[in-house]
């Protein structure tokens, strides 16, 4: 097997769920950073979650230079190459590629997976199963990325869905599923159709090799392919400094469920979550159905 390691995409700005944090500590905080569902803030939920199946040394936190005094205690407990920190938020897209490109030049025959740190679940175990399972076909399967796909319990107009094709063949048959098409919010006749059909939520839990990853931005955003490329080739700590200062003043912004997900549909495969009650914290009304969790069906 190949190592295993994680990133923690904490670099949002969480603007939806702005009034309630500032409810919460008398400023504008991200969300991450919130103790929003008890003692523990959402990204060391995130953290925990993954205690155990990825090496705290693995573990990359992607973070925005301009949150830096609410991530103080992080900087201190770990290492600094483990902080991917973005001189800007330019979407989910181009700190991905950051973030590769810093994995790549500790160990280029790495699978990553990509972990957003406002995910709650009433089931963790299903989470870490569904995510092992993801984490074995990507090393199996170096030329695809795994997807955790959410079974939904209702046809949600806000979520991604993903409409799966046939079951794999070979050592994953029936846990993992060909992807037939991303759908990115769709409008209601739409969604209504794929909730009928069984189509899936995409939790965005995005696991791959770095040459399945490469293989994806080089095919969607050959931009994203060479930032990889120039990051992880950078020799010294102000020389990757340098290099991505220089990207985030010429990248656009780009999120890799519309920009890159959506045109590499062939390339994806789909491994479902059943029962674990996942919500993808975005809103205040899905903060408020979390915290009452007998409203939460499935």
């Amino acid at each position: 097997m190949p190592r295993l390691w994680a990133v923690v995409l904490a670099g949002g700005e969480g603007a939806r769920l702005r009034d309630v944090t500032t409810a919460l500590t008398g400023e504008p905080t991200p969300k991450q950073f919130c103790r929003l569902l008890g003692g523990k803030t959402l990204l060391d939920d995130t953290t925990e979650r993954l205690a155990g199946m990825v090496d705290d040394r693995r573990t990359v936190f992607l973070l925005s230079a301009s949150h830096r005094r609410f991530y103080a205690d992080l900087a201190q407990s770990r290492l600094p190459a483990l902080l991917a920190e973005q001189p800007a938020n330019l979407g989910t897209a181009v700190g991905m590629a950051f973030a590769l490109g810093r994995i790549r030049q500790a160990d280029r025959d790495a699978v990553v997976g990509f972990f957003p740190s406002d995910h709650h679940y009433s089931d963790v175990s299903a989470f870490r199963e569904a995510v092992s399972t993801a984490f074995r076909v990507a090393a199996s399967r170096r030329d695809r990325l795994a997807l955790v796909a959410a079974a939904p319990h209702g046809p949600e107009r806000d979520y991604g869905w993903i409409e799966p094709g046939p079951a794999l063949n070979g050592d994953d048959e029936g846990t993992a599923y060909s992807v037939t098409r991303f759908w990115e919010k769709p409008d209601g006749a739409i969604v209504h159709r794929l909730f009928q059909q069984g189509c899936l939520w995409n939790t965005f839990v995005t696991v791959g090799s770095l040459e399945a990853f490469h293989t994806a931005f080089l095919s969607a955003q050959p931009a994203l392919a060479y930032a990889v490329e120039a990051i992880a080739a950078a020799d010294s700590v102000a020389d990757e400094a340098q290099v991505v200062h220089d990207l985030y003043a010429r990248l656009p912004r780009l999120c890799f469920s519309a920009d890159v997900l959506a045109r590499t549909a062939a390339r994806c495969v789909a491994v479902p979550l059943h029962a674990s009650g996942w919500t993808d914290i975005g809103r205040p009304e899905r903060l408020a159905v979390v915290r009452r969790p007998e409203t939460l069906s499935a």
